[in-house]
C-alpha cells in the first residue's frame, strides 16, 4: 500500500512575527494628538432652539476645513476678517474667531431633551490629530435641568435663567441633555456621570466600579418613569440591574464610527461578557477558543479603545489577532457571509510533505492546522471531486473509497461509518478545510 500521509508542519520565524497584530503594534499604530485647538461655547436656549456662539481662538491659516452638524442649516462668522464657504472657514488674518448657527431642541424620548453631534468641527480628518480644550457656558431656562457626560463646574440661577459652565477637553464632544424633573442624587464615577431619581448604595456604586471602567466619559440616568435608550454617550434605564450591560452597548457605541453596521458584533460582544449563557454561533466560537484570561484581556484592551476609533469589524480582528498570535478575519468574514464562519487564522509555518516544502493554503484554529480537500488531492495525486455544494467529497486511495460530509460530521471509508469532532474540519464560502491531523489518522494509519 503506498504511503499517502506523510506531513510536517515546520515551525518558522514567521509564526512568531505577528508584531502588526500584538497589542502594542496596535497601540502604537493611534496617531498622537499634535494639535490643541481651544474653544469656547456659549449657548442660549430658546422655546425651541439653542442659540450658539462657538468661538475658535489662535486660527492662522487661511482656509480651514470645517464640518457642520446634520441639523445646521445656516453658519455665519461674527467677524468681518472670516466667512463660511463649501465648508471651509476662510479667515484673513491670524485671530480668534467666533460662528453663529443654531440647533433645534430634540427629545430622545418624551420630557427628555437630547442634542447629540451639535458642534461645528475644525479641520475633521485630523480630528485624531487634535486635541480639543472646550470651555462651554449654557443659558437655560429654569425649568427642567440641563446635563451632560460630565458635571458642569457651574450650576447658578441667576435672575429669570439657570447658568451652567462645563470644561471639556480630549476630543470630547459633549451631548446636551434636559431633563423636565431634577435629579435626586448624581455621583461622578471614574468617567461615569450618574444622575438619579432613587438614592443609590454604596454597594451597587462599588459593583458598578468594578465591573465597568471605560477609558471615556459617559451619562448614566436612572429613571423608573422613562423609556429605556441606549446610544453612544447616553444611556437611561428604569433601574441599575444589568445597567453595566447596557453601558458597555453604549461604550462600543461611542467608539464605533459605524454603529449600523457593528451592531452585530455589538451585540456579539455584549453577550460574550455579560450573558455568556446565550447560544450564539459568534460567541460560542469565541468562548471555546479564547481562554478565560484571553476573554479578561480582550475586555481590558476594549475599554481602553478611544471614541470614534474606526470600524469595530477590523479593530476586534486585530485585536484577536495580537491574543491568538496568528492573522485571523473572524468578524470581517462573518460580516460579509450570509453563513457562520469559523473562527480560524492564516498559519505562517511552512509545510513539508514527503520531506519537501509546498506551498498550500493554511489556516489554523486553536491548536490545529487545516489544509484545504482539494489542496491535499492534488499533493498527493488522488482521485476526489465533491458534490451537494461541496457537502460531500468523495477520495479514492489505494482500492479504497473515502467519503467526507462536511455538513454531518462524518466520514466513510468503504462501507464503514465514523464520527468526527466538529473541531476536525470547517467550511468557508469557497472551501472545505480539514485537520492535518485527521487527514494523517485517515490516510496513514
Amino acid at each position: 500500500m503506498r504511503t499517502v500521509m506523510s506531513i510536517i508542519v515546520f515551525l518558522t520565524v514567521t509564526s512568531v512575527l505577528l508584531g502588526g497584530y500584538h497589542w502594542s503594534s496596535f497601540q502604537e499604530s493611534t496617531p498622537e494628538k499634535d494639535l490643541v485647538i481651544d474653544e469656547t461655547v456659549r449657548v442660549t436656549e430658546t422655546d425651541d432652539t439653542l442659540m450658539i456662539e462657538h468661538q475658535l481662538d489662535s486660527l492662522s491659516q487661511m482656509q480651514i476645513p470645517i464640518s457642520l452638524p446634520g441639523q445646521v442649516n445656516s453658519i455665519s462668522c461674527l467677524e468681518k476678517q472670516c466667512q463660511v464657504e463649501n465648508d471651509e472657514l476662510i479667515v484673513n488674518s491670524q485671530g480668534a474667531y467666533t460662528l453663529e448657527y443654531q440647533v433645534a431642541k430634540t427629545t430622545i424620548v418624551p420630557s427628555v431633551y437630547y442634542i447629540n453631534d451639535w458642534l461645528v468641527k475644525l479641520d475633521p480628518e485630523k480630528r485624531d490629530q487634535n486635541s480639543r480644550n472646550i470651555r462651554m457656558t449654557l443659558s437655560g431656562k429654569k425649568q427642567g435641568q440641563w446635563h451632560s457626560i460630565r458635571p458642569p463646574v457651574l450650576d447658578s440661577e441667576r435672575n429669570n435663567i439657570h447658568y451652567y459652565e462645563w470644561q471639556f477637553e480630549d476630543s470630547v464632544e459633549p451631548p446636551l441633555i434636559k431633563l423636565k424633573e431634577p435629579v435626586s442624587y448624581q455621583e461622578r464615577l471614574n468617567r461615569l456621570n450618574i444622575l438619579s431619581y432613587e438614592a443609590i448604595s454604596q454597594k451597587k456604586l462599588q459593583t458598578l466600579q468594578k465591573t465597568f471602567n471605560q477609558s471615556h466619559d459617559q451619562l448614566l440616568i436612572v429613571n423608573p418613569n422613562l423609556e429605556k435608550v441606549i446610544t453612544d454617550h447616553l444611556v437611561i434605564v428604569s433601574d441599575l440591574n444589568n445597567s453595566t450591560e447596557k453601558m458597555f452597548e453604549s461604550y462600543l457605541q461611542s467608539v464605533s464610527t459605524d454603529v449600523e453596521r457593528d451592531q452585530k458584533v455589538i451585540q456579539t460582544l455584549t453577550n460574550l461578557f455579560y450573558q455568556q449563557d446565550v447560544d450564539q454561533p459568534l460567541v460560542n466560537a469565541l468562548t471555546e477558543t479564547l481562554t478565560n484570561e484571553e476573554q479578561s484581556k480582550l475586555f481590558q484592551r476594549l475599554m481602553s479603545l478611544d471614541m470614534n476609533q474606526g470600524s469595530l469589524i477590523q479593530l476586534l480582528d486585530q485585536l484577536l489577532s495580537g491574543l491568538l498570535g496568528y492573522q485571523t478575519q473572524f468578524f470581517e468574514l462573518n460580516d460579509s457571509s450570509e453563513s457562520f464562519v469559523s473562527l480560524f487564522g492564516d498559519e505562517t509555518r511552512s509545510l513539508y510533505i514527503n520531506g519537501e516544502q509546498v506551498d498550500y493554503d493554511l489556516k489554523r484554529k486553536n491548536e490545529q492546522v487545516y489544509m484545504k480537500m482539494n489542496d491535499f488531492i492534488t499533493a498527493f495525486d488522488l482521485y476526489g471531486f465533491s458534490i451537494d455544494q461541496r457537502n460531500e467529497w468523495f477520495v479514492e486511495s489505494d482500492e479504497k473509497e473515502y467519503r467526507f460530509y462536511s455538513n454531518r460530521s462524518v466520514y466513510m471509508i468503504d462501507h464503514t461509518r465514523f464520527q468526527v469532532d466538529q473541531s476536525d474540519w470547517f467550511e468557508t464560502e469557497d472551501s472545505f478545510y480539514v485537520s492535518i491531523s485527521l487527514l494523517s489518522e485517515i490516510f496513514n494509519p
